[in-house]
């Protein structure tokens, strides 16, 4: 009798996790690319403030604030005004690299500036909390 509550019990919790989707599956790739774009388009005309408050809290408690803002304005000084940017990939996964095990969607682009004609721009958002996403990384390569 006991091991027939302990089944039905855990049939209901497996029924619940497959039925209930996680946060990165509340969004779709369309949802995911816009909201990289617009967290883009923040930093292609140089907000780093707005986007300093898009990025996750765990991103922004191992990050200064200031260092973070100085680094991308100088990198992307560097690279000069945004010439195209192509969607080319996303991708979702429950581990990301330094970070604990969660919700994550990768996207990447592939980017042109006037001087760096070839680059990757990788944004991961941070789907953990829900269907609200944070970006918890940026990388420009």
């Amino acid at each position: 009798m006991f091991n027939y509550y302990r089944a039905s019990a855990l049939t209901v919790i497996l029924l619940v996790s497959l039925v209930i989707p996680s946060g990165a599956a509340f969004l779709s790739q369309t949802q995911a690319e816009n909201q990289v774009r617009v967290f883009l388009q923040q930093l292609d005309q140089g907000q780093q403030d707005k986007a300093w408050q898009t990025m996750s809290a765990f991103f922004q408690s191992i990050n200064d604030r200031r260092g973070w803002k100085t680094r991308h304005q100088f990198i992307r000084s560097s690279y000069g005004s945004l010439i195209a940017r192509e969607l080319k990939n996303i991708s979702y996964r429950r581990t990301f690299n330094q970070a604990p095990d969660g919700e994550y969607v990768i996207v990447q682009f592939r980017s042109a500036f006037l001087n760096k004609a070839e680059s990757r721009e990788t944004v991961v958002l941070d789907c953990s909390e829900g269907a609200e996403c944070s970006v918890r990384e940026y990388v420009i390569q």
